[in-house]
């Protein structure tokens, strides 16, 4: 990207002393900055958000999970601006390498590959409907058109009286991926089989569905609205099992623990923990100063993970409250802006065996980076910079030998374990030319989605549709041709200091 272009970045000043990860052992107070969002899920106006101060010291490290580690520098990230030269060498994404669908409904919003069946992709749009793609993994983008491909429409029309629409919201696979759930506009829950057949038509929210979570059996699904109500749904009699509502609240994240037990989380920090066979929390505890911006659930560890508006991750070995004592927290530092998204990387394992290793834990944050955290030992393995605009999203490939990130047009993947940049994906890279910058709505990532196997990536555009790319037929090919920057060289392969600028 030009430096002409009249972009700002900012230039870290190399103090790995300010940047270094340790568990709460002091308060800290930072200035509060306001950060306005995007517009919500078709249309519907998410609140601003502000950066609250640090909370203060009231968390202690967990016997479980390892005794916080003492002060020291972290590792130099890589790939990134700070640390001087760099050896790049990664693959430029252009549109001739991707297969662009949903375009026939005005975009895509969401995007989800089956969880078992390599060649099905679910995508959902404003206008009232989803599809079911069957995407030959050999499929070729200079060949291939949209309208080639197999695809069943799932609709949600008409809308339910007194709503205006009944454009898609959410989606999610069962764990199993024989059956796909879909939230609409107007407070509808679909559960749709593999062959777009819709089994049950669910309907208890006013508000828009914001999100849906299947638990790991796949006996209820669990759908929250934008109404604040929050409703356990019996998939096999498509009955409400229970609902939830906290007056004075707004819930704004859920995720099963168990089979009947999941953790919800409000825009003032609170947690709280739910039983489908209680109609109130089992207890209600204060994790973050400010919303919530993520939660995350690792089966294999038993540890919930949190990210907040205070820029904290925090690790809960066991989040139910003992007898006579509340669940406490690690607290993880090292973000300077709000946690948006948190992912856990997954474990490849034979039935039976035993995880060996760290549980790595990646968050993403308004600060433009994304930090990887072994949670055993409660630090930071390695920082990732190289976004010039704040994280929307972050996944990791089923393998967990990849990991994407998206904000802004941009998606980059990641080599897990060396930090490097494998692919870039730039719908957007000439956004700032002549000071003119698209509607955040022209460059948004709306969501990514792995494959199976980790070789393909659907990224949900919006108005740009579902571009999805196989990186396995593009790791072999031509690097990037990159134009010289201060101290760099051109060329697909070399050593740059500062920003990589791109042709556009």
């Amino acid at each position: 990207m030009d430096d002409e272009d009249g972009m700002d970045i900012d230039e870290e000043d190399g103090d790995e002393e300010d940047d270094s990860v340790t568990a709460r052992s002091k308060s800290s107070s930072t200035s509060s900055r306001k950060h306005v969002m995007e517009d919500g899920v078709n249309g519907a106006p998410k609140k601003r958000r502000k950066r609250a101060p640090q909370p203060s010291d009231e968390d202690v490290a967990m016997t479980d999970i390892g005794s916080p580690p003492t002060p020291a520098d972290e590792q130099r990230m890589t790939n990134g601006r700070s640390v001087g030269i760099q050896s790049v060498d990664f693959v430029e994404v252009s549109a001739a390498d991707t297969v662009v669908i949903g375009m026939e409904d005005g975009g895509v919003e969401f995007c989800a590959w089956n969880p078992v069946d390599p060649g099905l992709l679910a995508t959902g749009c404003e206008r009232s409907v989803a599809h079911l793609w069957a995407i030959p993994e050999d499929v070729d983008p200079e060949s291939c058109a949209p309208e080639g491909l197999s695809n069943h429409i799932m609709s949600h029309q008409p809308p339910l009286s007194g709503h205006k629409s009944a454009g898609i919201t959410a989606l999610q696979w069962s764990a199993d991926g024989s059956r796909l759930a879909t939230g609409s506009m107007d407070g509808q829950t679909r559960i749709w089989n593999t062959e777009s057949v819709m089994e049950h038509n669910l309907s208890l929210h006013w508000g828009p569905v914001g999100l849906l979570r299947w638990n790991n059996s796949g006996d209820f699904l669990l759908a929250l609205s934008c109404d604040g109500k929050m409703v356990v749904w019996d998939t096999a009699s498509g009955n409400a099992q229970q609902s939830f509502e906290i007056p004075g609240e707004e819930i704004v994240r859920v995720e099963w623990i168990s089979r009947t037990q999941f953790m919800s989380a409000g825009d003032n920090g609170r947690l709280h923990l739910f039983d489908v066979a209680h109609g109130s929390p089992l207890f209600t505890h204060a994790a973050h100063q400010g919303e919530v911006g993520s939660i995350a659930w690792d089966e294999e560890s038993k540890v919930l993970a949190t990210g907040g508006n205070d820029g904290v991750v925090k690790l809960w070995s066991d989040p139910k409250p003992g007898k006579a004592t509340s669940p406490r927290a690690v607290a993880l530092e090292g973000h300077s802006g709000p946690v948006v998204d948190l992912d856990w990387r997954p474990v490849q394992k034979t039935e039976g065996s035993k995880i060996t290793g760290p549980r790595i834990l990646a968050s993403a944050s308004h600060d433009r980076t994304i930090r990887l955290w072994d949670t055993v030992s409660s630090t930071v393995l390695r920082v990732l910079k190289f976004h010039v605009d704040p994280l929307e999203t972050i996944r990791f490939s089923s393998d967990g030998n990849r990991i994407a990130s998206g904000t802004n047009g941009n998606v980059i993947v990641w080599n897990t374990d060396s930090g490097a940049i494998t692919h870039i994906y730039d719908r957007s890279r000439g956004r700032r030319k002549n000071g003119t910058i698209p509607s955040p709505s022209a460059t948004q990532i709306h969501e990514l989605s792995w494959e199976k196997y980790g070789n393909r990536l659907a990224i949900a555009g919006g108005v740009h549709g579902c571009a999805i790319v196989a990186l396995k037929s593009l790791q072999n090919g031509t690097p990037s041709q990159l134009k010289s920057g201060p101290g760099s060289e051109v060329g697909g392969k070399g050593e740059l200091s500062g920003v990589i600028l791109m042709e556009p």
